[in-house]
C-alpha cells in the first residue's frame, strides 16, 4: 500500500492516506472531520458514517492517553477488498507499544460511575467486532517511530 497526505477523495485510487493528529484535545475533531469526508467520498450511508465518525473520534481521543504530551499520533484511511467485500478501514497510530503481548484487552463495560474506559467497547459494538490492533511503525515524519494502531472497518459500497 502506498501512503500520503492529501485529499480523502484519493482513497478511491487505492492509496492509504495518512494525516498527523494534533497532540491536544482537537485530535478527536480532526478525526471526525477526516472520517466524515471519507465516508461521503466512498458513499457510506448516513447510519454507518455516523458510527464510523463516532469510532474514529474515540480512537483519536485515546491517543491523548497513549501517546502522552507531544506524542506523534496519526490517522490512516484506506479501502480494502472489492465488490461486496469492500470496506473502509480506519487506523489510528500512537507511539505507545501497549498490548505488546499481541492481544488487545477484551472490551468490558465500564462501571456506570466511570468517567472514561468506554472507547474500545464503543468501537467493538459499533463495528460489529470488526476491529483490532497490531504493532507497526509511524508513516509520517522521520525518523519513523514504533508503536501500534487500533483499527476498525465498515462495509463500503462498491
Amino acid at each position: 500500500r502506498q501512503q500520503g497526505m492529501g485529499s480523502v477523495c484519493e482513497l478511491t485510487s487505492g492509496i492509504c492516506m495518512a494525516w498527523p493528529l494534533p497532540a491536544d484535545a482537537s485530535c478527536a475533531a480532526t478525526a471526525r472531520r477526516l472520517y466524515r469526508t471519507a465516508a461521503a467520498a466512498v458513499g457510506l450511508g448516513a447510519g454507518l458514517a455516523y458510527d464510523g465518525i463516532t469510532m474514529a473520534s474515540e480512537l483519536a481521543a485515546n491517543t491523548l492517553h497513549a501517546a502522552g504530551p507531544g506524542g506523534r499520533s496519526e490517522f490512516w484511511l484506506y479501502l480494502r477488498g472489492g465488490g461486496v467485500s469492500r470496506e473502509l478501514v480506519c487506523e489510528v497510530f500512537d507511539p505507545s507499544p501497549g498490548w505488546s503481548s499481541g492481544f488487545a484487552p477484551v472490551p468490558v463495560p465500564a462501571p456506570p460511575e466511570a468517567t472514561s474506559g468506554r472507547g474500545l467497547q464503543v468501537v467493538h459494538d459499533l463495528s460489529g467486532g470488526r476491529w483490532g490492533h497490531h504493532l507497526t511503525c509511524s508513516r509520517l515524519g522521520r525518523p519513523s517511530c514504533d508503536g501500534k494502531v487500533v483499527w476498525f472497518a465498515l462495509p463500503a459500497p462498491f
